[in-house]
């Protein structure tokens, strides 16, 4: 028998899912785009609170969640006003993908977020630095985690079997435990 292959969607599944418990928490999706992700989290049974700047992304977002009532909730706001809409200490992971390079303010940032997580709560980031010097080094970034969260591991998602597309740029993991 011949295995078939993975898919970019199911490797981005298991780069996610591996990275946390597989008992249900609370988790936040900043920059939750179309809901995908959140999608993903709520299908393996976590309690997501989705966020994104765009009233037509929250909007996309909800038509492909609807299945999961309760299990989400959404919010439209930028990610660096969270802390205006949300109590602290109520997330077990903040989960952001691809939108550190856009804050202004990235040590302000991670501590308004750091604020968000409950004890032991951590980050997971997918970030990227572009080949024309756009975004921020998976260097930087996990430099500003560190000293904030007090550790952060870099891993490289770069490889072009994990896009749809060959990347030009470092794709990355950062994660604070």
């Amino acid at each position: 028998t011949c295995a078939l292959p993975i898919s970019v969607k199911q490797k981005w599944n298991l780069l996610i899912t591996s990275h946390l418990p597989s008992t249900p928490i609370r988790i936040i999706d900043l920059g939750g785009g179309t809901g995908s992700i959140t999608q993903l989290l709520a299908e393996v049974g976590h309690n997501v609170t989705y966020v994104d700047s765009s009233f037509e992304m929250t909007k996309l977002a909800k038509i492909k969640c609807s299945e999961f009532g309760d299990q989400i909730k959404f919010l439209t706001c930028p990610v660096e006003e969270l802390d205006q809409h949300l109590e602290a200490s109520q997330f077990d992971v903040i989960f952001a993908r691809f939108i550190l390079m856009g804050v202004n303010d990235l040590s302000l940032t991670l501590k308004k977020w750091h604020e968000l997580l409950k004890d032991g709560g951590y980050f997971l980031f997918i970030e990227g630095y572009g080949a024309i010097q756009s975004g921020i080094t998976p260097e930087a970034l996990r430099d500003a985690v560190r000293i904030e969260m007090g550790v952060a591991t870099s891993i490289s998602f770069n490889e072009s079997e994990n896009w749809e597309y060959d990347a030009e740029d470092k794709r990355y993991l950062i994660i604070s435990k």
